[in-house]
């Protein structure tokens, strides 16, 4: 099947961007050009999350041979690896509804320059929490949404 997908090249790493039909072709088959999608499950349910925010892009990329699921922040018209998570902070113990961190290592799995990928994403500032105005200490936070 092919899907005609939007692709992009980030960090010398080609990108593919699925929109919501197309997403919906890989839930259904589980496979991209006769590659099984791994934990598709989980992969869904941060498709379905993400979607809501039109700063953050689901995508997928193959690193070594593998469907890696990868999720793009865009922040002053440039995309940058994130994992998104709901960040808890070290002072007040809250937890913010959405963050995204550049700080896990296997965002930059496979990239020839790491290094120039992971500085792409700490050029912008780490958050302050929300509700004590204290900054994130264990988790670099580059974006955060609350209730």
């Amino acid at each position: 099947m092919n899907f005609n997908f939007e692709k992009i090249i980030l960090d010398n790493q080609e990108i593919i961007c699925p929109n919501s039909n197309q997403w919906e072709l890989i839930f259904e088959s589980e496979k991209i050009d006769g590659r099984t999608v791994p934990l598709i499950d989980l992969i869904k349910s941060k498709v379905i999350r993400n979607s809501k925010y039109s700063e953050l892009k689901s995508c997928l990329t193959f690193t070594f041979d593998q469907i890696m699921f990868i999720e793009l922040l865009e922040i002053d018209s440039e995309l940058i690896r994130v994992f998104v998570e709901r960040v808890i902070c070290d002072n007040c113990g809250k937890r913010a509804l959405l963050s995204a961190t550049p700080g896990v290592s296997d965002l930059y799995i496979g990239l020839e320059n790491k290094e120039k990928a992971r500085e792409r994403g700490y050029k912008h500032k780490n958050l302050n929490c929300k509700f004590c105005d204290n900054i994130y200490e264990r988790r670099y936070t580059i974006w955060q949404k609350y209730e």
